[in-house]
Order: structure tokens, then C-alpha cells, then sequence
């Protein structure tokens, strides 16, 4: 078996549902590349998101070297599509147990894996010690409390810095493992949303960097472990994962299944971009698309109207889920809030407000 040099820390089983694939099973998409601003289209899914042996271990036993890489191959890689299926499938509102703690897992772990910090790491090394090296005297000695005080050639300083790298990576393997099986039960009891995108002509976008985490008052990162955050990722260019606060979950075992519009995918797709580090990634023509609509969206006159709507729509729900909350679904308050929604524009068409509707009419209270 070959060496898994290059390994992936977006697995290639998430990027093919972003992608179009052959029938020699070769998965291509669009990228929108952040620090070129440049948009290059068939891009073979084997080529994007992996580092060469960013997983692989030190150890003085090669059998043990890449550990680490096929722990993620067989646990992570080749569970995502089995955990896909089972997040789209409507037929499944309960899950189990074992279920709920594999979709964390493996949906989590994309977080947790990524190298951004760690490269951010290399890039502020690799600063200081050229910084450094202007520090040297006319015979190359550098004196700096940064190493005890002591005086160090100029010669020695790539050897200092390659093994201040080493140090930082054999940090990372160890200490990314610990946080992600921290947060996942740190998670455990959250709720469980799906979205599906009901607009035909509206399409989500993934990235390099495709999970992410923000505080659900203020839409800022806020810490890891903020129990008001709301963890998010697209799963496909329909469906969208989201994984509530632990401050407001309910329903531990269930999967709740809402459907948006393309007000939806705007601003979700506004959050891929910005959560990005280099790479926007789509199926063919998705990410002109996330483009052309950011374009729309930001104009004065329809920036304003959005926000409008979107304000509206939210305040409505959250006063719905209120009175359903005190009054109880079947209340007359419930019905009456849920016909002033269905019957205003702002709502017209909405999948959401149709299935309450039927909910109502089924329950016999419409």
C-alpha cells in the first residue's frame, strides 16, 4: 500500500456532494480561490483541501506514522455519507443514541481538523525568525531573551525554527483530538436541525473551512465552548446542518426538519465566504451564482427590503413559538398567530408555514 502523503482534512465523501462526479468515479467542482479572487471551474476534488503529512506522526516506528491519517480514513472519511443520508432522509425524525453521537462526531470533526491555526502558526514563526536574523551582528550572533539570553549564530536559526514547527505540529495532533471528543459531549444534548432550500434556482456553497461556530445573539465566535453557540455547515447545495445551543435545546433524540428560501442562502452563503480561509467550493456555476445574488442582495434599495423581511419573518416565528409555548399549540391565540402569518406576503409560499398548516388541519384545530 502507498504512503497517504497527501491527506485531506475536508474529506473528498463531504466535497463529492458539492461536486459532479463520472462514471470513473473522478468528482469535480467549482473554486473560488479568496487570495487570487479568481473563480477556476472542473477542479478534481483530489487536488483541494489536504497537506502533505498533516496528520502524519513522529514516531521512530514507521507502522505507526500514519495512525492518526487512518484513524480519519476509516472513522470520519468513510462514515460522512452514511450520516449524510441518514441527516436528509425525511423519513427519520428519532434518532438513536448511537446515531446522535456518530453525526457529532463525524460532522465535528471537520472543525477541529482543519490545519488554519496551525498554518497561521508557521506564518508568524517564519516571520520572526526572518525578524531575527536582522538582529545578527557582523559575526552573525544574535543575542535575545527569546533564547534564554543566550547568543546563537545566524546558521543555527533554520534548524531552531524547523524544530519550533515540529513542536507546534506534534501539539496540534495531540491537542485537536482532545478538544473534538470534548465538544462532542459538551454537545450531546443539543437539538438537531436540517434545512432543506426550497427555491430551485438557489443553491449553497462549502469551503475549505466548511463548519462554523458563533454565538447566536451577536453572530460572532465567542469562544469554543459558549453555550449560546450554534454550530453550522452545509451538507450538500439543498441542505444545511444546524446544531442548537445547548441554552435552548429540546426534543434530545430529534431531528427537526425546516425548509428556506433563497433569502436563506444568501446570508448562509455570506457566512461560508467570511468563514473561509482561501477556498469557496460548489457545484458547476453555484458559486457565480453566490456572487451574483451577494451583488443583488447589497444593493441599497434591496439590502433594505431583505432586512425588512427577514426581520419581520423572524419576529413572527419567535412570537408563534411563544404563544405555542404558553398557550399550547391547540390555544385559539396559536391558530389566529399562525393565520396572520400565513396570510401576509412575507410568507407566501413558505414550505414551513404550509406544514404547520397541515399539522393544525390534521390535529383538527385549523
Amino acid at each position: 500500500m502507498s504512503e497517504p502523503i497527501k491527506q485531506h482534512y475536508v474529506p473528498r465523501s463531504y466535497l463529492k456532494n458539492f461536486a459532479e462526479c463520472n462514471k470513473k468515479k473522478k468528482c469535480f467542482v467549482d473554486v473560488y480561490y479568496k487570495r487570487d479572487d479568481v473563480i477556476r471551474q472542473n477542479i478534481d476534488t483530489k487536488t483541494i483541501c489536504y497537506q502533505k503529512h498533516l496528520y502524519t506522526l513522529q514516531s521512530e516506528d514507521d507502522k505507526n506514522k500514519y495512525d492518526l491519517e487512518l484513524y480519519y480514513a476509516n472513522n470520519v472519511d468513510a462514515e460522512f455519507q452514511n450520516i449524510y443520508r441518514l441527516l436528509i432522509d425525511k423519513k427519520r425524525s428519532i434518532l438513536s443514541k448511537e446515531e446522535k453521537l456518530k453525526i457529532l462526531y463525524v460532522c465535528l470533526s471537520f472543525y477541529f481538523r482543519t490545519p488554519i491555526h496551525l498554518n497561521h502558526s508557521n506564518s508568524f514563526t517564519d516571520d520572526l525568525f526572518e525578524r531575527l536574523k536582522l538582529l545578527a551582528d557582523d559575526e552573525g550572533i544574535i543575542k535575545t531573551s527569546m533564547f534564554g539570553g543566550d547568543k546563537v549564530n545566524v546558521e543555527e536559526l533554520d534548524e531552531i525554527k524547523q524544530k519550533s514547527k515540529e513542536d507546534a505540529k506534534t501539539k496540534f495532533d495531540i491537542e485537536h483530538l482532545q478538544k473534538w471528543f470534548d465538544f462532542v459531549q459538551h454537545k450531546y444534548e443539543c437539538t438537531i436541525n436540517v434545512i432543506e432550500i426550497q427555491d430551485k434556482g438557489a443553491y449553497l456553497i462549502t469551503s475549505d473551512n466548511p463548519v462554523m461556530i458563533r454565538e447566536y445573539r451577536t453572530n460572532q465566535f465567542c469562544g469554543l465552548f459558549n453555550p449560546n453557540n450554534v454550530i453550522t455547515m452545509p451538507l450538500d447545495s439543498k441542505h444545511f446542518l444546524e446544531i442548537h445551543p445547548n441554552t435552548v435545546a429540546n426534543e434530545e433524540y430529534e431531528i427537526q426538519r425546516l425548509t428556506h428560501d433563497t433569502d436563506f442562502v444568501f446570508t448562509t452563503n455570506a457566512m461560508t465566504e467570511q468563514n473561509a480561509d482561501n477556498l469557496l467550493i460548489g457545484k458547476k456555476n453555484t458559486i457565480d451564482f453566490h456572487f451574483k445574488l451577494k451583488e443583488k442582495y447589497e444593493d441599497a434599495e434591496n439590502g433594505q427590503k431583505f432586512l425588512n423581511k427577514a426581520k419581520f419573518k423572524v419576529e413572527s416565528l419567535q412570537t408563534f413559538f411563544n404563544i405555542v409555548r404558553e398557550k399550547g399549540i391547540k390555544s385559539g391565540e396559536s391558530v389566529k398567530q399562525l393565520k396572520k402569518m400565513s396570510s401576509h406576503e412575507h410568507f407566501k409560499n413558505d414550505k414551513q408555514i404550509e406544514g404547520l398548516i397541515n399539522l393544525f388541519k390534521n390535529s383538527g384545530i385549523w
